[in-house]
């Protein structure tokens, strides 16, 4: 995925700080009469806030990583309580499978068809699917089967998560057609 100057400025480089009138955000406290200030100003002027285009990718990656993280729990869960029996980790193996799955659709869009603006590929790339897939949970459930004496499973379910990950981004990607240019 290449990212045009203005994209990879914008991700890259924080552009100066956009002045916005803040007077809707100030609230009383009926117990102090404190006016609650934002939490920074602008040394040119009264009434204004700072917004940092930054801040906003911040945002925008713990967003997605939340609703990643929470997709994560609920699906994993679901899966372990069907196979609790399995010495194999399932769950973590479906998620990163599924996960490479969808990073594959995902960036196919970007390359092929030109989807998603920067702000939508940093939501979807390192918040949603940044907090969905980790391959932590790999390393950490692959060391507990040898731990365990389980070398053959863990062995298997390495090599096959490799695999299958591998395979599953390639398809994802593969199923996106070229975007057709006009002439």
């Amino acid at each position: 995925m290449r990212l045009t100057e203005d994209e990879d400025l914008q991700v890259h480089r924080p552009r100066l700080a956009t002045k916005i009138d803040y007077t809707a955000f100030q609230t009383r406290n009926s117990w102090t009469n404190n006016i609650r200030q934002p939490l920074s100003r602008a040394s040119t002027g009264v009434g204004t806030l700072v917004y940092s285009p930054v801040m906003k990718q911040v945002l925008l990656v713990a967003l997605g990583g939340g609703l990643g993280a929470v997709a994560r729990y609920k699906l994993g869960g679901f899966i372990l309580h069907r196979s609790s029996d399995w010495l194999f980790p399932l769950g973590t193996f479906l998620v990163n499978v599924l996960g490479c799955l969808i990073a594959g659709v995902l960036a196919g869009l970007v390359e092929r068809q030109e989807w998603f603006s920067t702000d939508g590929r940093l939501f979807l790339f390192t918040g949603v699917l940044g907090g969905f897939t980790t391959f932590s949970a790999f390393g950490l459930e692959t060391v507990y089967l040898l731990r365990r004496g389980e070398t053959a499973i863990a062995l298997l379910y390495a090599v096959t998560s490799v695999l299958f990950g591998l395979a599953t981004f390639w398809i994802g990607l593969s199923v996106i057609p070229h975007r057709q240019k006009l002439s």
